[in-house]
Order: C-alpha cells, then sequence, then structure tokens
C-alpha cells in the first residue's frame, strides 16, 4: 500500500477512534453518581457535549473529505499513471531525480567533449603562432638581406655614378683640348 494512503487511513482511525473514546468516556461519566446521589455530568452538559462534537465534526468532515480528494488529486497529479505499461508508473519525484541525473550525465560528456575541442583547437592555435613566429622571422631575415642588396646597390651605382664621372671629365678635358668630343661606338645587338 502507498505510505500516503496508509498515513491517511491511520489518521482516519485515530480520529474515529478518538471521537469514540470522546463520546464513551462522557457516556461513562454521565453514568457515575456523586456521593450525594447525582450524576457526575448532568444530562443536560452530556447533550451539549453531543451537540458542539456534532457541530465540530459537522464543520471538520467535509473540510477532511475535500482535502481527501485535493489529496487523490494531487496524487494523481504526481504519480505517472499516464504510461502504457503500468509496472512503470513511479512518483514524479522519483521521474524527475532520473531525469536529473540523466541531465547531469549528458552534461559532463558534453563538458568533456567541449573540454577535448578546446585543447585541440588550442593546440592548433600553438602551432599557427609558431608558424606566424617562423614567417615572421623569414620576413625580418629577408628584410634585412634586401636593406643589404639595397646598400650593396646604392654603393655599386654610386661607384658608377663615380667612374661615369670620372670617365666624363676626361672626355671633356679631351674635347678642350682637341676641339672635339671623340665619338664612341657602340655595337648594334642585331647584327
Amino acid at each position: 500500500m502507498n505510505p500516503v494512503r496508509k498515513q491517511q487511513v491511520r489518521t482516519g482511525l485515530w480520529t474515529a477512534g478518538s471521537v469514540l473514546a470522546t463520546i464513551a468516556a462522557l457516556l461513562l461519566l454521565s453514568t457515575i453518581d456523586n456521593p450525594d446521589g447525582t450524576p457526575w455530568l448532568e444530562s443536560s452538559l452530556l447533550g451539549q457535549t453531543l451537540v458542539v462534537v456534532g457541530s465540530i465534526s459537522a464543520i471538520v468532515l467535509p473540510s477532511l473529505i475535500g482535502t481527501r480528494r485535493d489529496a487523490a488529486v494531487a496524487r494523481d497529479q504526481l504519480e505517472n499513471s499516464h504510461v502504457a505499461n503500468s509496472a512503470k508508473v513511479s512518483n514524479v519525484r522519483d521521474d524527475l531525480d532520473h531525469k536529473h541525473d540523466r541531465m547531469v550525465e549528458i552534461i559532463e560528456a558534453f563538458a568533456v567533449r567541449v573540454d577535448q575541442k578546446f585543447e585541440a583547437v588550442h593546440a592548433e592555435f600553438r602551432g599557427t603562432r609558431k608558424d606566424i613566429g617562423r614567417v615572421a622571422d623569414q620576413a625580418d631575415r629577408a628584410a634585412t638581406e634586401a636593406a643589404h642588396l639595397s646598400r650593396r646597390f646604392q654603393d655599386y651605382k654610386d661607384a658608377s655614378n663615380d667612374r661615369l664621372d670620372t670617365i666624363e671629365s676626361t672626355l671633356t678635358g679631351i674635347a678642350t683640348v682637341t676641339g672635339s668630343m671623340p665619338v664612341i661606338e657602340q655595337e648594334d645587338p642585331h647584327e
């Protein structure tokens, strides 16, 4: 039997037993006489007590019945009685605990997968950073070499300009002495 149902039956039995015991005690007290021969409880007091107990019962009993109905509706909502197999009926708390545990397992598995993916991306990022560092080093070496070649070219250009200036001044000196500029013949590359 359902533990809640057992508790309801036990509470109902104790209530009924208490009411019956009270009525029995009142009836017994009304039959006992005082030393002077009068009843210990007057019948009018017994009648008044029964009226009060009846009134209280009339007020409390519908509330108890309504509460029992509400509890039955709540129990019906809390039990997973909608499943096809009656052997699988469980209460909502057990069902939610099971689903919670399953969700925790899924989330933990997802966290592990995200962690693994993050580690893979992080490792790839580290590799990319190393590659970028190597390319930057190569670019620095290329820039240094280009600057070196540029200085060599500039030195070569300056040296060539100096030679041309020397040749030009020599030719100018010859032209001044002879009065005419010597003609340098060039070979035609198409011949």
